[in-house]
């Protein structure tokens, strides 16, 4: 074994050359490791990693792929003389290859109950139903469960569980779609992580709420960061739909509120649930007194209504009477119909709508009987006018007939004594013995002028 450059170092350290094979161990590695492995010079370590800790392995790997500065850390269980030990290794590289310092998390008495803990807290984790990941203080993925991965990092590749092409080591920008990579990185840079912190965000069409806190394992060796991710879709949708109900039932009010008819809604029992204000204003009692009455008070016993007779025909329609808080008979134009489903349970009085109930909306129409009333009085009046009026135009045509003829024989009968005035005249001056031509014509225009041969006709 070739004396190490290194003897004055207390910690476990061994260097590798450009291969990763060891080239010098110092006296602490050897005594760690004793005869296994890890302590042969000559060995890969790439070997010595690569045992049942499949975890450290792609840690291991990805550390090789990503290193930028030349320096990288990890935890693994590495075979030991006794039993698997877990380790937390860090590697810097060098001109001419690397040193390597382990550091046992854990004495070797506590080490198989450490890997069998991790073991089933793995288990736990990967059967959990909320999606949990486990960073270390850069950022990069320790732990993860598929759950996380469906939530989060749908597109992230499958094997993070399964192979060393999966996303243990890698960084958390690589895996989580960028706008809640950044959110969470800001937030992991500003050192909020170190308290617990609960962020919602949504990616696509599914709400997560995020728990961010900061975690201790190994002792207290490894610190770095918690994240675990609760689907809120179903909550956020309930929500949604507790939003969409609550104005529904606000609509519902304010409708039940300006509905001019009367709103009744009575149970399976009879008994009214639910009354309008219309209800109490048309019926005339107070505010509340209708709920929990039986509907049959409401109506005339020669015609009341039923929860049965409702069921029966699903919609009733016709004209019925309430009666009043005074005894009055209050005519209605009805309409009830059934509402609800008779598997649900019964609700409690005053509740409404639950189980199966009938709603009746119930319109006065006093109003319209008396319009009617008058209308049908305007109609007979209507009526005799129009008989007045016929019988006034059978009398006025006689009448009138009689009229013109009375007239008609005055006119004549005028014209006819003008043309007798003048033969009396003609007659004189003939039994005078001196016979008068001027007389004679004058005698003669006024025959022409009485059209005396149309009065003889």
């Amino acid at each position: 074994m070739t004396a190490p450059t290194f003897e004055p170092i207390p910690l476990p350290v061994a260097r590798l050359d450009a291969i990763r094979h060891l080239v010098e161990v110092n006296p602490a590695w050897v005594e760690l490791f004793a005869n296994a492995e890890a302590a042969q010079v000559g060995r890969c370590f790439d070997e010595i990693i690569s045992g049942r800790d499949a975890a450290g392995q792609r840690a291991y790997r990805h550390g090789l792929s990503t290193q930028k500065s030349g320096r990288f850390s990890f935890y693994a269980s590495i075979e030991t003389a006794a039993t698997p030990t877990l380790m937390y290794l860090r590697l810097c590289r060098v001109d001419s290859g690397w040193f390597v310092l382990a550091e046992p998390v854990h004495h070797d008495d506590v080490n198989a109950e450490l890997l069998s803990e991790r073991e089933r807290w793995r288990s736990v984790l990967h059967g959990a139903s909320e999606g949990i990941a486990v960073l270390d203080d850069h950022g990069r993925f320790v732990e993860v469960n598929t759950r996380f991965l469906d939530l989060v990092a749908p597109r992230a590749p499958r094997g993070a569980l399964l192979d060393d092409q999966g996303i243990i080591g890698w960084s958390l920008m690589e895996v989580v779609p960028a706008p809640l990579a950044l959110a969470l990185g800001a937030r992991l840079a500003s050192g909020l992580h170190r308290r617990s912190l609960v962020t919602r965000v949504v990616v696509g069409a599914t709400h997560l709420e995020l728990t961010v806190s900061s975690t201790s394992l190994a002792g207290g060796r490894f610190t770095g960061t918690c994240l675990t991710v609760h689907d809120r879709t179903a909550d956020h949708r309930l929500r949604e739909v507790n939003s969409e109900l609550s104005a529904s039932l606000a609509f519902l009010e304010e409708l039940y509120r300006v509905l001019p008819g009367v709103l009744l809604v009575f149970d399976s029992e009879g008994v009214i649930t639910r009354v309008n204000e219309a209800a109490h204003t048309v019926l005339g009692y107070d505010t509340n007194t209708l709920v929990g009455r039986p509907v049959a008070t409401l109506f005339p016993a020669a015609a009341p209504i039923s929860f049965a007779e409702v069921v029966a025909t699903r919609v009733l329609k016709g004209e019925r009477n309430l009666i009043a808080r005074t005894g009055e008979t209050i005519p209605i134009i009805l309409c009830a119909a059934v509402c609800g489903t008779a598997d649900l349970p019964a609700g409690r009085r005053g509740g409404g709508f639950s189980g199966q109930s009938v709603v009746c909306v119930a319109l006065d129409i006093r109003d319209r009987r008396r319009l009617e009333m008058e209308l049908r009085q305007a109609q007979k009046l209507e009526s005799v006018g129009r008989l007045a009026a016929g019988v006034a135009h059978e009398l006025n045509t006689p009448v009138q007939f009689v009229s013109d003829s009375i007239a008609f024989l005055r006119d004549a009968t005028k014209d006819i004594l003008d043309v007798v005035d003048k033969l009396q005249a003609v007659r004189r001056s003939v039994l005078d013995g001196a016979p008068s031509p001027e007389a004679a014509a004058i005698a003669v225009e006024a025959e022409e002028a009485a059209d005396l041969p149309y009065l003889l006709d």
